[in-house]
Order: C-alpha cells, then structure tokens, then sequence
C-alpha cells in the first residue's frame, strides 16, 4: 500500500477541452485488492481562481480515510458574488448550475457540457481507468455517469458551493463545504436536496469575512434547511466535542496580520495553521466531516456557539491608527520649533527627520508584536504606548535642540543670523539681512533692560523668510 499523488491536465483525458487546463490531482492509496467498501470517490472542487494543486493538504488527508480523491480543475475565473452582483437572487444557484452541468441555466455565465464540471470527472475517471488503474472504473456506471452510490464531494469556497448544489441535485454519500456557501440567496433552504440532511456538513472559521452568509446559508439561528443540529465550535485537540452537529465553526485564533487568510484556513494549504505536532489545526474537524459524523457523540442541543467577527474592521482600525500616529510627532516637532524659535518649516527637515525615525523605530516594533498577538485592544494600546514615547522622544529632542541650538539657521558666512548669546549682548550693530542693495533698511540691535532677545532679533528673525 502506497500513497499516489498524480497530476493530469484536462486537456489530456479530453482534447476537447481547452481552456482552465491546469491540471487535475489524483490522490488515492493503491493496492493490490479493493473491497466493495474500500470504494469511495471524493470529488474536491477549490475555490474561485483556485488550484487543487494549492489544497493538497486536505486531499491527502482525505486519501488516508480511505477516499480516492479527484481534485478537479474546472470552470472557477470569476467568483460567483461577482458574477451575481446586483443580480437576482436566483442568480448564485443558476450560476452555479451552469458550472456544474453545463446546461444553459444562467444568463449570466456561459460553460458548455464539455467544460462542466461533470464531463472533467468522468473524462478523468475514464482517462484513469485505461492508463492508471482499472480500479477507477468502478465509479462510472457508464462512461459518461458517475456513479453517485459511491461518490461524496467537498469543496471550499466556490467549490463548497458547487459541492453544495451537486448535494441539491444529486444522491450523494456524503457533502462537505469549506468556507461555503456564501450566496446572497435562500436557495439552500427553499430547494429540496437529493442528498439526505445527514450527510451534508459545514466548517467555518468566525472571523471570515463571508461568514454571517455562510451561516445564513447554513439555515441561520433556526439552523433550517439541509445542514441541521446546532452549530457547534471546532474543539481543536480532538473531534468529540462536536456533538453531532453538521455545522461546525472554527474559532482557531489568527493573527491580526494575517486576519483575512481566515477564509482559507478551513482548507487552503498555505492559509492552514498547525498544532505543535505539525498537523492542521482543523484536522479534527475534517476527520469528523469525512467520516461522516462520526463518532456520533450526542449533542446537548446548545444554541449557536460561533459569533462572526469578521476581521476586516480591526486590520483597517489598526493601519488608520499606525498612519495617524505616524503623521502626529513630525508635525508636533515641526510645529513646536516654529513656534518657539521662529523657524521657517522649510528649515525644519532635520529635527523633523530626526523625531520620525525614532518614531519609526519604536512604532515598527512595538505594533509588530501586538499585531502578532491578533489583539484589537493590544494594537490599540501599542498605538497609545508609541505615541506616548515619542512624544517624550521629542521632548528631549527639543530641549537637546533648544540647548545646543543645533537647529539654528546661518548665513553661508556662518555669520550668525539670530539667537546666539553674543549676539544678543552685541548692544549695537549694523546688520544688513540681505546686501547693500537691498530695500530693506539696516536695523540696530538694542539690549533688553532684562537681558533678553532684542527687538531687532525678532525683527530679523520675522525677515529670515525673505532671504533668498
């Protein structure tokens, strides 16, 4: 016995097939004998613009339980929300139809029966029967039928939706979606399904974005429609707190950064998160889902336990309160020197720089961790703690700057122009800010009574904006 991981490009089981040509997975574990029970086929739809190359994790997974899996690339260039935007609300199962059998069913989308979903499973079920293993045969009734006694589907995203109407249309052994449905329809609940409410399970994980669609897909807090029992959380150390639900809801924390990878998470490869022993996080969840519901453990017939919180608002919160804390301490340094040594901003750019690099530093590392820890309350707090430090970091920069006058303006012969001890006791000179052909009329320098600035300095220094 052996796991067999294969790649086949549509367009090689079926000439006539010739566009969404990346290839199909085979996965199964071959053998020298099959039972009759040994014969169960697990059609695996991803998602839109998706590969089943990319969910390759959750295939294998599903090989080990004894599936022979076909990953099938198929008709999915645009998502069905975008094909059905603004559309009618018969759209998403119409659409959804059309992908699937290629009858013209939507007016919105074009696949014809060849590039449907049904003729990619049976020409790659007939292409593996003559080249690979005879075996594969037994799930084709005829080369063009799939045996339907022996097939499950599953699927994520707009795969999870297809999966779910070929669960409406066809008598399925069992149905699985991942991260789906998400239509902006009733039709999950006003359409009979082929396939026995017992077979037909859900996982989602609370902070995707489509998640409060799905779940009113799922049938709402009436919990209605194919998918039944009560929603139960995904306890993530082993599957016998499931209770017998079919609709599970995954509550697996995620990083604030990585936030809208929460749709993929249920399935995607590279969306997936791990336990310390390297496997996913969900897997309890898919083992409870691919064995059909087993084991049964009864449920306590609890209300809903998955409260959406789709992650979207707290990744905007966090990178509009970064911007804005980012923006404030330059603009308090610029300001604060203007004001106090009459400095045209446009000499500003060294303090400025100076304050905002030091920000950068404290701000970069101190949101960082608070991102990592996927916390709203902790990144707004970073924000708080970074700006309260550089809001002392300037301070000291100022009263630095204000001592050593570091920030001072001079002429190009180093001449002081203003601000400089000497020159405020020089208590007469001539001082000429721009030539002897200037318009502007020499101003004497007179010594405060209480040795302070002199009102030719502030006279200068209103005129420093005027030198060239």
């Amino acid at each position: 016995m052996s796991l067999q991981v294969l790649e086949i490009k549509p367009s090689t089981t079926n000439s006539s097939i010739t566009e969404f040509d990346d290839p199909h997975t085979v996965v199964y574990i071959s053998q020298s004998n099959y039972t009759n029970a040994d014969l169960k086929l697990l059609i695996w739809l991803p998602g839109s613009m998706g590969r089943p190359s990319n969910q390759m994790t959750i295939q294998k997974f599903a090989a080990s339980q004894g599936y022979f899996v076909l990953g099938i690339q198929y008709v999915n260039g645009e998502t069905v929300g975008s094909i059905c935007k603004k559309k009618s609300s018969s759209c998403y199962y119409e659409t959804r139809v059309e992908i699937v059998t290629g009858e013209d069913t939507s007016s919105y989308i074009s696949v014809s029966p060849t590039n449907s979903v049904l003729n990619r499973v049976t020409s790659l079920l007939n292409y593996l029967e003559a080249n690979v293993d005879s075996v594969w045969g037994n799930f084709l009734t005829s080369p063009s039928s799939i045996d339907w006694n022996r097939t499950s589907v599953a699927g994520h995203s707009q795969g999870g939706g297809n999966a779910a109407v070929m669960a409406q249309l066809y008598p399925l052994q069992l149905a699985a979606t991942f991260s789906a449905p998400s239509d902006d329809s009733d039709w999950t609940s006003t359409k009979s399904f082929a396939t026995n409410a017992s077979k037909v399970f859900g996982l989602i994980h609370y902070e995707d974005q489509g998640c409060r669609n799905t779940l009113s897909n799922w049938g709402g807090e009436g919990l209605a429609g194919p998918f039944f029992d009560f929603l139960q959380e995904v306890d993530h150390s082993s599957n016998e707190g499931f209770g017998a639900s079919h609709t599970l809801c995954s509550t697996a924390p995620i990083s604030l950064l990585e936030c809208l990878y929460a749709h993929g998470s249920t399935a995607v490869d590279d969306r997936l998160q791990y336990q310390p022993n390297g496997e996913p996080v969900v897997q309890p969840a898919w083992e409870y889902m691919f064995s059909g519901g087993q084991p049964a453990v009864s449920g306590n017939g609890a209300m809903p336990t998955c409260s959406c919180d789709p992650c979207l608002w707290k990744m905007i919160l966090a990178l509009v309160g970064t911007l804005i804390a980012l923006l404030i301490p330059p603009a308090i340094v610029a300001y604060a020197v203007h004001r106090t040594g009459k400095i045209p901003f446009a000499q500003l750019w060294k303090p400025v720089a100076v304050s905002w690099l030091i920000y950068l530093a404290i701000s970069v590392s101190v949101v960082t961790v608070s991102i990592v820890s996927s916390s709203v309350i902790s990144v707004v707090g970073a924000v708080g703690i970074t700006g309260a430090m550089s809001g002392a970091a300037t301070l000291g920069l100022m009263w630095w700057w204000r001592k050593t006058d570091w920030w001072r303006c001079r002429a190009k012969t180093g001449t002081p122009l203003a601000g400089s001890e000497e020159d405020a006791n020089a208590s007469s000179e001539m001082v000429n800010p721009v030539g002897s052909g200037s318009n502007y009329s020499s101003v004497q320098v007179t010594q405060e009574a209480d040795g302070g600035r002199g009102r030719g300095e502030e006279l200068i220094d209103e005129e420093m904006d005027l030198v060239p």
